[in-house]
């Protein structure tokens, strides 16, 4: 199926041609003030946009209106930690942030049933740990994966503590890791390619 510029909806190529500003407001949901964006109209279907790490709201500006042309309630919040909401706690799991957001969800007086979610990279990672139910969710075809949240399985990584990590005391860890790694690379392939480093490099 090709979509061409003609199948879009007039409303939809206005919205994304000349962006309606978003609403900002923050609300206070598990503790933390969420910066918030919005568009649409507050009787349409709700949407909820989650940015990708080290992004913001803010670049869901085009996206945000074209989906209010389209018909939603569009909800952008700054991710914990990111744009204007701070407040990181520490949260790792993507399971923690869902339930965050499920607060907030709440908070914006939102109906879970009706809510629809949208994830870019650490965002859509979060959306799927969503409770079923909320967002769309229907049951998990892997039960087994909560199991495996709640009591992490074996891993192949290292888990550093974040005051190491940020310090780079655990520099030496990741290195030998990435020895490893390239060493199994090389063994598996023969030799494989070899890169020198040349003496004029810095």
């Amino acid at each position: 199926m090709v979509a061409r510029l003609a199948d879009v909806p007039e409303a939809v190529v206005d919205a994304l041609t000349f962006p309606t500003l978003a609403h900002t407001t923050t609300v206070e949901a598990a503790t933390i003030p969420f910066f918030v964006r919005s568009w649409g109209q507050t009787t349409e279907k709700p949407l909820l946009l989650l940015h990708g790490i080290t992004s913001s709201s803010l670049g869901w500006w085009r996206v945000g209106s074209g989906l209010a042309g389209a018909g939603f309630r569009v909800f952008a919040p700054d991710m914990p930690g990111h744009g204007r909401t701070g407040s990181w706690r520490g949260h790792w799991r993507f399971r923690d942030t869902a339930r965050d957001l499920v607060a907030l969800v709440d908070a914006l007086g939102i109906s879970r049933n009706e809510l629809r979610l949208v994830g870019h990279s650490w965002g859509a990672m979060t959306a799927a740990a969503f409770p079923h139910g909320v967002g769309g969710r229907g049951p998990s075809p892997t039960p087994q994966r909560d199991d495996c949240l709640d009591r992490p399985c074996a891993r192949t990584w290292t888990v550093v503590p974040e005051r190491t990590a940020g310090s780079g005391e655990s520099r030496g860890i990741w290195v030998d890791d990435a020895r490893r790694r390239r060493q199994t690379i090389r063994d598996r392939s023969g030799g494989g390619p070899r890169f020198e480093q040349r003496e004029d490099a810095p």
